[in-house]
């Protein structure tokens, strides 16, 4: 295997030689990861992809055919009956947590004492 100081330098000579800039020192391209190594990774592919004649074009989306706003059914009535629903759950989350103190054992044993402190 090559020495991987003399890969490097012989890397940035070569992408020089081909006109694209490196901003960053040999040290920071050897290490093999961070935004050196991506930076010099997108500048090749680039070149690359450039030779072959591949060419980025802004992509085409499809017209969407969906309405501006949802179909409301205007003969449906309105009414608080959503209320009553939030508080009957509200009061059910409420005697679950009541069977769980009184499961654990504890509840009315606690009740008593906190009242004695």
């Amino acid at each position: 295997f090559d020495d991987p100081n003399t890969t490097v330098a012989n890397m940035l000579e070569h992408m020089k030689r081909a006109r694209m800039t490196v901003d960053y020192p040999p040290q920071k391209v050897k290490q093999g990861y961070g935004e050196a190594v991506c930076v010099v990774l997108s500048m090749l592919c680039d070149a690359a992809l450039a030779k072959q004649g591949f060419r980025v074009t802004a992509p085409v989306y499809p017209t969407d055919n969906y309405p501006e706003e949802a179909p409301v059914d205007e003969e449906e009535e309105v009414s608080a009956d959503i209320a009553d629903t939030v508080a009957a759950q509200e009061d059910d989350d409420d005697d679950e947590d009541e069977l769980y103190t009184v499961a654990q054992g504890k509840g009315k044993q606690q009740d008593e004492a906190r009242e004695k402190i």
